[in-house]
């Protein structure tokens, strides 16, 4: 029997220790291991889906979650000794100091600051916020000031006036970036690994420290955290719906001993996570310029920066709608919208058209491979299955 999770101290997490190969890790490994001993230890229990928790070192638990219904969602512990991750605590939901087995760091559980009574205060104690909106929307204090440029936005906070800091007391940078495909913790992972590649110290190592992935009511959340000398370089991932684009927010945290108004940067970053999602304000990626490809035997070839649509046929009353997978390189290519149009005249239950708009980010070739498919149908081979060829200039 499972038992209910503490949701600010266990909300679903990625922590990955400083000085570790952190974004060598395979969250897929990590997940697998877990639901082979719930499968094991608890066979009757159904499970819906898995998603990391914390990844400390050698160490990671997992959060495994039941149809809504059947029992609570529960935590594995597991350990990786000699490249092979195995379960050796849980399913449970509470483990006292010493139970489990071996050595577990001290840390390999996390209290989120962004969620629990004491960030409700602290949002509610900023008083005046003011709406933004464009191509990413989202709240900040109305002392705060905002530079929007295409698809990216900076929100730069007043000046402080403590000595021995100088400059804004915050500044955040939020980009919009393209949808999610398949389980989001594992493709922001794929997409950090990508942003981060080129982030190392002098010694060769990865310059990010820690990264974590949570579940706030808001939005899924996934957040790394970047060596910054006397502070913490902080990126996080945002998706506001499984159909929303994600949002990347970059900023950077003090500790109070360096910044006195540090509690005030995170009351603003803590109102920037929980209100931030894609604005409506984006006419270039819906733009009836933008060219339009139906046959994927038509070689795709566009520029930098363009925007292009990928049209195809699609009856979702039956169930089946084009996914993109895999996901091609960000670098080249991402997916920011896929809509349904349907006929301009036709039966209930006729099909219509599923127009999926892509922005070429940076020069290079990508395919594009899309599976007709319905997506609760884990393991049925596709109906269909088409590639596009791009190439970017």
């Amino acid at each position: 029997m499972f038992r209910s999770i503490q949701a600010t101290a266990l909300a679903g997490m990625l922590l990955l220790a400083a000085g570790t190969a952190v974004l060598a890790q395979s969250p897929q490994a990590i997940k697998s291991a877990a639901q082979a001993r719930v499968q094991q230890l608890a066979p009757s229990v159904p499970i819906e889906r898995v998603t990391l928790s914390s990844v400390v070192g050698s160490w990671a638990t997992v959060v495994v979650y039941p149809p809504p219904g059947v029992t609570d969602p529960a935590i594995v512990v597991l350990e990786n000794v000699d490249g092979v991750w195995t379960a050796v605590a849980g399913p449970g939901t509470a483990f006292p100091p010493g139970s489990i087995p071996g050595n577990p760091p001290a840390d390999l559980f996390w209290s989120n600051p962004y969620v629990g009574t004491a960030a409700d205060q602290a949002v509610a104690a900023i008083g005046c916020t003011q709406p933004v909106g464009g191509a990413i929307a989202l709240q900040i204090p109305c002392d705060a000031s905002v530079v929007s440029a295409g698809s990216v936005l900076t929100v730069t906070g007043p000046a402080s006036t403590t000595s021995g800091f100088s400059g804004p007391i915050y500044e955040m940078t939020l980009t919009r970036l393209g949808l999610a495909t398949g389980p989001f913790d594992d493709w922001a992972y794929a997409r950090l690994q990508q942003d981060a590649a080129g982030l190392l110290l002098p010694d060769g190592s990865s310059a990010v420290q820690a990264v974590r992935y949570y579940e706030m009511t808001s939005a899924n959340v996934l957040q790394a955290d970047i060596f910054g000398g006397d502070s913490t370089i902080r990126w996080f991932y945002l998706q506001t719906a499984p159909d929303a684009a994600v949002v990347q927010l970059k900023t950077r945290v003090y500790p109070v001993e360096n910044n006195r108004a540090a509690p005030q940067a995170q009351a603003a970053l803590t109102l920037a996570l929980r209100s931030a999602q894609p604005g409506e304000d984006s006419p270039a990626w819906d733009s009836p310029t933008a060219p339009t490809f139906t046959d994927p035997a038509q070689p795709i070839e566009v520029r930098t920066g363009q925007f292009f649509a990928i049209a195809l046929q699609s009856n979702p009353t039956t169930g089946f709608s084009w996914q993109l997978d895999p996901t091609p390189s960000p670098a080249v290519v991402v997916l920011v919208t896929s809509r349904y149009q349907p006929p301009s005249q036709g039966r209930p239950g006729a099909g219509g058209t599923q127009l999926m708009t892509f922005h070429a980010v940076g020069p290079g070739q990508a395919t594009i491979t899309l599976n007709y498919a319905r997506p609760w149908e884990q393991g049925t081979p596709p109906a269909r299955t088409v590639q596009f060829h791009v190439t970017v200039q």
